[in-house]
């Protein structure tokens, strides 16, 4: 029960976790249980292993890693204003963006993931980090330019073009072919009195109703056919709604339309009309069958921060973008992650987190996120770590040292307990005894002791070092006692020290049952 007026239940199966929300209208149902309506029920799907095989990814994982961890003591040390968390939102773009420069052109899926990240991650920004006072049609061109400017159309024609062909496509040459033609040349200079950039800046008020009512004198004039690519251009940019209709058909996506449906007919929007423009725009596309990132930039654009958040989970498994966004959004408003007392930043830490536990050589990365969320995380981190395949010595003292550090001495034990079994199970004798020793275990001692005892021969066994030097630690386990005289026991004898060697089986520290 959350704060007496919801109801959360969950569920784990094999595809994930269910949880669901239920209000409260009255403490005493059927059998004395709370009753009320269902609100909500959401999958929160396993991350699956290997997700950050690419070198791409595995360098956002790392680099990203140190902003978090410096973001997480910069808020605890001196608190953070809303221009550090922009400053940091552009540091995880350049991550980003360095991540997607390094991809490799025949690993498509990487590559259409990270633009798809960058492209969220820079409206995110836009609309929840940026602090702006100008209209919000400015910052969509600027997203536009960001993450617009490319398409699939330049690389189709690029790959039929020869190498030669290539190095002469330039905007230089291009422009002078195009203003060959009298209307074109014509409307092209209508165009350049028109400064993009200092409508961007604010500083060209008017500069749009006296570029349309240019391009209207030139419409009315008869200077361009009816039908051709002036005309249409000329038509778009007085806001002739048809003609964007008809242009917008080509387009894959609504978004991609946005910033210029915005510029055309609500230049002077400001960010709080943003879901109106939104669904106007996308309206225009309806006959288009949505897909993932439509549905992504959509919540983006209701400015609903939890409910972006929500459809970035949703369809990416990986957890990566839902949680550093969280995380951000967090320390700009905390109620902003907060939907009927659950954090959602903690969950999609906590998902990150034992992603990357799970990961091979990315626990300790994963470790930190899982420190930032409290008690859940440290219990979550109890779990992983008993459970933690560990494949070498040198891991499992690298983990043993974490734990000690951060104050986890109590699962010290079970690392080095799951650490002597798996040796003793590969037949590793001395190894799995010092592990076994470490955790001075008697019952763990003991069945490592017999299983060397039944399963090793004596020539073995008088190899192992191991015994030579055995302190008061042996008496935990009288078999190990046993052991330890056996070894002392062969040592002897095969030097000749028969006697000696005699009086070794015969100790009265030895158990009776082994006489």
């Amino acid at each position: 029960m959350v704060d007496g007026k919801c109801w959360v239940a969950t569920d784990t199966g094999p595809l994930g976790t269910v949880v669901a929300i239920s209000s409260i209208e009255s403490q005493a149902g059927r059998e004395g249980l709370p009753s009320g309506k269902f609100l909500n029920a959401v999958l929160l799907k396993h991350s699956a292993p290997g997700k950050f095989k690419s070198a791409a990814l595995q360098q956002l994982v790392y680099e990203s890693h140190g902003i978090f961890r410096r973001a997480q003591l910069q808020q605890k040390q001196a608190g953070l204003e809303i221009g550090d968390i922009l400053s940091l939102s552009l540091e995880y773009r350049s991550v980003i963006r360095s991540a997607l420069l390094s991809v490799d052109e025949s690993d498509e899926d990487t590559c259409s993931l990270l633009s798809s990240w960058e492209l969220i991650w820079s409206l995110m920004e836009t609309v929840f980090f940026k602090p702006s006072s100008s209209s919000i049609v400015v910052d969509l061109i600027a997203w536009a330019r960001i993450c617009l400017v490319k398409t699939d159309y330049i690389d189709e024609i690029s790959s039929c073009l020869l190498p030669s062909k290539i190095r002469r496509l330039d905007k230089e040459i291009f422009w002078k072919q195009v203003i060959k033609d009298d209307a074109l040349k014509k409307l092209s200079e209508i165009i350049d009195q028109f400064d993009v950039s200092a409508f961007c800046d604010m500083d060209s008020e008017g500069d749009l109703s006296r570029l349309r009512q240019n391009l209207r004198g030139l419409v009315e004039s008869g200077l361009f056919e009816k039908g051709s690519e002036a005309f249409k251009i000329a038509m778009l940019l007085m806001g002739h709604l048809p003609t964007f209709k008809a242009i917008s058909s080509f387009s894959s996506h609504w978004f991609e339309i946005l910033p210029l449906y915005a510029f055309l007919y609500r230049p002077n929007a400001q960010l709080e009309e943003l879901p109106g423009l939104a669904k106007e725009c996308a309206g225009l596309l309806s006959s288009k069958e949505e897909i993932e990132i439509d549905t992504i930039v959509g919540a983006v654009c209701s400015l609903d921060a939890l409910l972006a958040v929500q459809q970035i989970a949703r369809f990416n498994q990986d957890w990566w973008l839902a949680a550093h966004l969280s995380d951000l959004l967090r320390k700009v408003n905390s109620d902003l992650m907060n939907a009927y007392g659950i954090d959602a930043r903690q969950h999609l830490l906590m998902e990150y987190g034992t992603q990357l536990f799970e990961e091979p050589g990315m626990w300790s990365i994963g470790f930190d996120y899982l420190l930032e969320c409290g008690a859940e995380g440290e219990e979550r981190l109890a779990l992983l770590i008993s459970n933690f395949q560990v494949d070498n010595e040198a891991v499992a003292l690298k983990l043993i040292s974490r734990c000690s550090v951060e104050g986890y001495g109590d699962l010290v034990g079970d690392i080095e307990r799951s650490l002597s079994l798996r040796f003793l199970l590969t037949g590793q004798w001395s190894t799995a005894l010092i592990w076994g020793m470490r955790t001075e275990d008697s019952k763990l001692l003991e069945t490592i002791s017999n299983r060397i005892l039944a399963q090793c021969s004596s020539e073995d066994i008088a190899k192992m070092s191991i015994l030579e030097g055995l302190n008061e630690i042996i008496l935990v386990s009288p078999s190990l006692v046993f052991l330890h005289k056996y070894y002392h026991y062969k040592k002897l004898f095969v030097s000749g020290q028969k006697k000696a060697a005699a009086l070794c089986l015969v100790s009265d520290e030895l158990c009776l049952t082994f006489h």
